[in-house]
């Protein structure tokens, strides 16, 4: 059985986390045979995901791609342990107790993290968000730990995990902040966070998703948000279009309707499923990466007042939102939501131990 990666995600972590959890809590199970295909953590369970004889799901959900098109019409080909949240199992037609929690959450379970120091309030964007603001320099002049979502993944989640308080724009900054019960408050910086993939893990922790929506920290930020609203990589709809957040604010609180995730979703959707549209907006993301390269040294030259003012309301937005209280997940439903991912995972080890997670023709051969 091969562990499924995705590639070409800059090293963000919570994607990197495939490619060293599962050979730690399943020993001996993953032997890179392509034969029979593992789907763990990360938006990944849909129609792009390699074709295998078998495909084994625990924890994946949906969300940036259409669904796999013969989930239902070969379910011999599949085997599924549990999908992370409602929105997931909703999309893919399966039954309720399908429901797990992102796996992550298993990381508790983990020796490495054992040992924790609490220390002060971290902030961990958006992958993304890295390349296009300027929200380390910020974090410095706010007195905040700036923690690179691209950094090697077990020093991102010690960092996580031995804080005292995490502003989290990166869905598994606030995962993990609250498998090992760390407040943490999440922000919205962009449009490319996907607020149907947050609900749908949020709602197995009986928590909401309401994201203080932050104010651009460079020139070069706002231009990308403008953009996404209609390109391939932008999943947030019209959330202020009339009345754009303010950096003088604390932030402005976002909430969805399940019609509204469903359409924005819907909408995104038939934006990655157009040739057109998606080297469009392809061809749109690269040029903006080389504006936000050039800016550093050549914009940010010419006009250093500007720059130095994105900076500083970006650095007094963040210390107003540390300020406020972080959510957490009751204890009730954080030990509900692990356990439903080590019964899963017990599972998956009972069957690989009995010889049952084999492709159907050699199963029927057995």
């Amino acid at each position: 059985m091969k562990v499924h990666e995705l590639p070409h995600v800059n090293g963000n972590f919570g994607d990197a986390l495939n490619g060293w959890l599962w050979h730690d809590l399943l020993p001996g199970v993953f032997d890179d045979d392509d034969a029979v295909r593992f789907v763990g953590i990360g938006t990944i369970l849909d129609r792009q995901l390699p074709r295998a004889p078998l495909t084994v799901v625990l924890g994946a959900g949906t969300g940036y791609a259409p669904p796999p098109e013969d989930l239902h019409t070969d379910p011999a080909r599949w085997r599924i342990y549990g999908v992370r949240g409602p929105l997931t199992a909703r999309i893919l037609r399966l039954a309720p107790d399908s429901v797990l929690t992102d796996p992550a959450i298993l990381l508790v379970d983990h020796p490495s993290f054992k040992q924790r120091e609490a220390s002060g309030t971290v902030f961990v964007p958006h992958w993304k968000s890295v390349q296009f603001g300027q929200w380390r320099e910020a974090c410095t002049l706010a007195g905040i730990e700036f923690v690179d979502p691209c950094g090697d993944a077990h020093a991102v989640i010690r960092k996580i995990a031995g804080a005292r308080k995490v502003i989290a724009e990166s869905m598994h900054a606030g995962i993990i902040a609250d498998a090992f019960r760390v407040p943490w408050v999440p922000v919205v910086l962009s449009r490319e966070v996907a607020p149907f993939k947050w609900v749908d893990w949020a709602s197995t922790m009986q928590l909401p998703y309401e994201p203080l929506r932050l104010a651009a920290s460079s020139p070069v930020e706002l231009l990308r948000d403008q953009l996404l609203r209609r390109s391939a990589f932008g999943y947030i709809g019209d959330i202020d279009d009339n009345e754009p957040p303010s950096a003088q604010a604390d932030g402005t609180r976002l909430r969805w309707t399940d019609a509204q995730l469903l359409r924005d979703h819907a909408a995104a959707i038939a934006r990655v499923a157009s040739p057109l549209h998606w080297r469009a907006s392809v061809t749109a993301e690269a040029l903006l990466k080389r504006v936000a390269r050039a800016s550093r040294h050549t914009h940010a030259k010419w006009s250093p007042a500007l720059y130095r003012r994105y900076r500083e309301q970006a650095a007094a937005q963040l210390a107003r939102v540390a300020e406020q209280a972080g959510q957490l997940s009751t204890d009730a439903a954080h030990g509900e939501a692990l356990e439903r991912c080590r019964q899963a995972l017990q599972r998956l080890a009972n069957d690989h131990r009995d010889g049952l997670l084999q492709p159907p023709h050699l199963a029927a051969i057995a």
